[in-house]
């Protein structure tokens, strides 16, 4: 089976990491797997790095007709069996482009908990075969807004589980290497510095805490726009001893390993978040916000992690002191997540992809 994978972000976030993990997976299983890409992308740059054929497509604006017709000739050469887009940036062009050179399997991977655009609903409506939707939340948002629901389906996201574990490390050699105390806790956060992703209440809480007698420190691995704006209010409320902005890190590992709790502090909407698989695996206990979103398919409040309103410093900060002083309560929220987290692993992912592929194509 040819299956060509396509995402045209610069960047790197969970869309491009379920891309390569799906495709390593099918790589392994005997399926020919390429990669369109920006040239420069996060993503072609680790995909050649596994092994992958990497096709670079660049299109000017998202609803190009020029581009869908331009990749329709390129399509027409490579020939896949199956075209799998992953991001918005590529959806009206890929699927258009797909139809018009007649591949015969064309599946949409949504990465969002937000209604559909009107101008994108004929894309999922009508050019594309299937729309795989990362967690329910995201299928109902999809359905609500006029998507035909028999058009989608769920397929989780998935994460390396084996991978992770092999690179966890032990909680005090980890943070003596992130250049904390051993001794003390450590509470902490990863992720894209966005004022959607919570940041400052996430700093908002730590000041309780630290108000409340917490003897323990702060870390907030992940870059983006609003770092600047972080350091300085971790400066106004005189955390800059505590908390730390090690930047983007390439293994969160070395950042799990070191937590007593991991912090998800989403305002807005959350598709799922794979990150929480992350620290479920790594039996870290979560402390999670509860917006628009699939974070609880993940974080069962009191079952599987402890969950709290979004953009409520307060809450967050009266979870985290229950959970930091609670070492009954954390035993049970780990056991229960590690066995949760099991079901989000990338072979059961690839399995359901491999399913619909097949399913795609043998109605056409």
């Amino acid at each position: 089976m040819r299956i060509a994978q396509m995402n045209l972000q610069s960047g790197w976030g969970g869309g491009e990491a379920l891309a390569l993990l799906l495709g390593r997976e099918l790589a392994a299983r005997g399926a020919e797997v390429s990669f369109g890409c920006l040239p420069q992308s996060a993503l072609a740059g680790r995909a050649r790095a596994s092994g992958f054929t990497t096709w670079h497509f660049t299109s000017r604006t998202q609803f190009s007709l020029t581009g869908a017709l331009r990749l329709a000739r390129y399509l027409r050469v490579l020939r896949p069996d199956v075209l799998h887009l992953h991001s918005a940036r590529e959806y009206f062009v890929g699927a258009l482009g797909g139809r018009l050179a007649r591949v015969p399997c064309i599946v949409l991977t949504r990465h969002m908990a937000l209604p559909a655009k009107a101008p994108m609903k004929p894309v999922y409506n009508v050019l594309c075969h299937r729309v795989a939707c990362v967690s329910r939340a995201v299928q109902d948002e999809l359905t609500r807004s006029g998507v035909h629901r028999g058009r989608t389906l769920v397929i989780y996201g998935a994460i390396d589980q084996t991978a992770l574990r092999a690179k966890l490390q032990g909680r005090e050699v980890a943070k003596v290497r992130l250049n904390f105390d051993p001794k003390k806790p450590l509470v902490g956060s990863i992720g894209s510095l966005l004022p959607a992703k919570g940041g400052a209440d996430f700093l908002h809480a730590a000041r309780l805490l630290c108000s409340d007698g917490f003897d323990g420190n702060f870390v907030m691995a992940g870059d983006g726009p609003q770092r600047g704006e972080l350091e300085n209010l971790a400066r106004e409320l005189k955390l800059e001893t505590r908390v730390r902005f090690p930047g983007f890190v390439p293994e969160v590992a070395d950042v799990l390993s070191a937590l007593d709790a991991f912090v998800l502090a989403t305002r807005e909407s959350e598709a799922l978040g794979l990150v929480l698989v992350e620290a479920m695996t790594a039996r870290v206990p979560v402390v999670a916000t509860n917006p628009r979103g699939g974070v609880s398919e993940l974080v069962e409040h009191e079952s599987t992690g402890l969950l709290t309103p979004p953009c409520e410093p307060a809450a967050l900060a009266a979870s985290l002191a229950r959970l930091l002083k609670n070492a009954a309560l954390r035993e049970t929220l780990v056991e229960n997540a590690a066995f949760k987290a099991a079901h989000f692993d990338a072979p059961r992912m690839a399995d359901e992809y491999e399913m619909l592929y097949r399913e795609v194509l043998a109605q056409r």
